[in-house]
């Protein structure tokens, strides 16, 4: 979902055991990583995940796809969906017509962490990325991490050097808003009308 990378490439993941689960990279939705958990011996882990706030997100990704930095796979799956459309564009285009498997990257948060059936949150500890320093420590102290984790701090962080939500048009910015509604009211993110 979120700093995925900066987690598997920390210390504490130095056997790549999500490389190991997932050899061809990708993102699994929580039910997946636990299918069979019990037979793997995993259902006792302590899961988690990290959120960011929804538009920042929303900004990081078409910023990413776009970027011409990006694997083959997410390229044409970029050339498919977003074409030449501008940000503004492609968030209204989401809103016409969904997040289908193409637009992965775009997927409201909340998808990667809910039950299969939908019903309920299955990971146990949500990180949010503008409070990282807080997550992490809440982290450590779950799976008994008595130092916690210091090679994950804030500074550790990507963000969005290029434009923040405020650089938005007011119609992009309420059509994120409409379109993640579900990731503001979950993860506690604030709305521009609130």
């Amino acid at each position: 979902m979120n700093s995925g990378t900066t987690f598997e490439h920390s210390d504490h993941f130095a056997d790549h055991v999500g490389t190991k689960m997932n050899p061809n990279g990708g993102h699994p939705t929580i039910w997946q990583m636990m299918n069979n958990a019990k037979k793997r011996g995993i259902s006792d882990f302590v899961t988690a995940a990290t959120v960011r706030h929804p538009c920042d997100r929303y900004i990081s990704a078409f910023r990413y796809l776009t970027s011409g930095k990006v694997n083959r796979l997410d390229t044409l799956m970029a050339e498919k969906t977003i074409g030449d459309r501008t940000i503004d564009e492609y968030v209204h285009r989401l809103e016409e017509t969904g997040f289908d498997s193409n637009a992965i990257h775009f997927k409201p948060q909340y998808s990667w962490v809910e039950s299969k059936d939908g019903k309920s949150i299955d990971v146990s500890n949500i990180l949010c990325q503008e409070d990282w320093e807080e997550g992490t420590d809440r982290l450590a102290a779950a799976i008994g991490h008595n130092n916690g984790f210091p090679q994950l701090r804030t500074s550790q962080l990507r963000s969005n050097a290029h434009e923040s939500c405020s650089d938005l048009a007011p119609d992009t910015v309420a059509a994120i808003e409409r379109l993640y509604k579900l990731d503001y009211c979950l993860f506690g993110y604030s709305t521009s009308g609130t």
